[in-house]
C-alpha cells in the first residue's frame, strides 16, 4: 500500500523544529551548570572535599558534554527537512536542497529558530536569513 504524500503543516513544522532548537538548548545549559559544578569544586582547595567530589563531578560533567554537540540533533533536523523538501516542494532545474528548503520555508512563512539554522547548516542545509527568527 503506496504511503500518501502529505507534507507536515507549517504548523506542526514550526512545533518540530522548536521542540528540536529548545533539546539542543537545554543540553547546552546543563552542560553549562555540570561545568560550573566541576570548577565549584576545583576550587574548593581543600585536599578532601576535592578528593571525594572531584571524579563523580568529572564524570557528570562528561555524560552531559557528550549531548551538548549539534551532532546529536543532525539526523533529526536533516530528515525533517528531507521531508518538506521531498514531499512539500517541486523540484526547478537549478535548485539545491537549501533553496527548495528556503523556499518552503519562505513559502508557508515559517521562521526557524537560530539553534535551528545552525544544526541545518551543520547538516548542510543553508537557510536564508529571511527565514530565521531574529
Amino acid at each position: 500500500m503506496p504511503i500518501p504524500n502529505v507534507t507536515v503543516t507549517p504548523a506542526e513544522f514550526t512545533w518540530l523544529q522548536q521542540n528540536v532548537s529548545d533539546q539542543a538548548d537545554v543540553m547546552q545549559t546543563v552542560s553549562a551548570i555540570a561545568y560550573s559544578g566541576l570548577q565549584y569544586v576545583v576550587l574548593l582547595q581543600v585536599v578532601t572535599p576535592e578528593v571525594d567530589l572531584v571524579t563523580p563531578s568529572h564524570s557528570q560533567y562528561q555524560a552531559s558534554s557528550s549531548f551538548n554537540s549539534d551532532s546529536n540533533f543532525t539526523s533529526w533536523v536533516t530528515s525533517l527537512n528531507m521531508h518538506v523538501i521531498d514531499r512539500g516542494t517541486t523540484l526547478l532545474a537549478t535548485d539545491t536542497t537549501s533553496t527548495r528548503l528556503n523556499r518552503w520555508l519562505s513559502g508557508n512563512s515559517v521562521l526557524v529558530t537560530q539553534t535551528y539554522s545552525r544544526i541545518s547548516s551543520g547538516a548542510g542545509f543553508y537557510i536564508d536569513l529571511a527565514n530565521i527568527e531574529p
